[in-house]
């Protein structure tokens, strides 16, 4: 099957410098390999990192380290491409405000 996602040890970090806390990790050196025409499910408790995982993947947050590949084009550096070929349907409605209405559509 052809390698559609790839996750290269990919990390999200959250810092809290106002609040003197240590550093949260969300999602932490995470690898993994998603194939064209296989489903997929990202299962866990409440807190394992699965929405920021896709926050990720989709580019609504970059990742703190690692590198996230899609049908061979890298997130990082090629997103707009990226954005042409992935679709993603939130778990709650959600407005872009550079978005216009007919794009929301």
């Amino acid at each position: 099957k052809e390698l559609g996602v790839q996750l290269n040890h990919v990390s999200k970090t959250y810092s809290f410098l106002v609040q003197r806390r240590p550093p949260v990790h969300a999602v932490k050196n995470l690898s993994m390999n998603i194939y064209s025409g296989q489903l997929t499910a990202l299962l866990g408790h409440n807190g394992a990192g699965k929405s920021t995982t896709i926050s990720m993947i989709t580019g609504l947050i970059p990742p703190t380290s690692g590198q996230i590949i899609i049908n061979g084009l890298d997130i990082a550096t090629s997103m707009d491409k990226v954005r042409d070929i992935l679709g993603l349907c939130p778990q709650y409605n959600i407005l872009f405000d550079h978005l216009t209405v007919r794009e929301h559509l």
